[in-house]
């Protein structure tokens, strides 16, 4: 069966807002302007030198977060344990409904 091919050519990308593909792929990208906490309307996430804290896990279980240091210091993530990221360093997290993981 031949594979479909995916047009990624056409998107449109607003400071906090919106990313759009041509075929429907649709992720909400913030840019942090101040110290923020995560919530269920966030996916990617630039952390541009502020720092990010991670909402309960509990309450946002299979809920998976972007996050990216586009700023030139390191940072740690507050609600998880153990991941800091360095200067242009992504971490995509994930929460079992208890915790929240690192995915390598």
């Amino acid at each position: 069966m031949p594979r479909k091919r995916m047009d990624f050519k056409k998107y449109t990308i607003n400071n906090i807002g919106d990313t759009q593909f041509a075929k429907g792929i649709r992720r909400n990208i913030y840019v942090l302007t101040a110290p923020y906490t995560l919530n269920s309307s966030n996916y990617v996430v630039f952390l541009n030198n502020f720092v990010a804290t991670l909402p309960d896990a509990d309450d946002h279980t299979g809920r998976e977060f972007v996050i990216h240091n586009s700023g030139n210091q390191a940072i740690t993530l507050l609600g998880i344990t153990g991941v800091t990221l360095q200067a242009n360093e992504t971490a995509t997290v994930i929460s079992d409904g208890a915790n929240w993981h690192r995915l390598y």
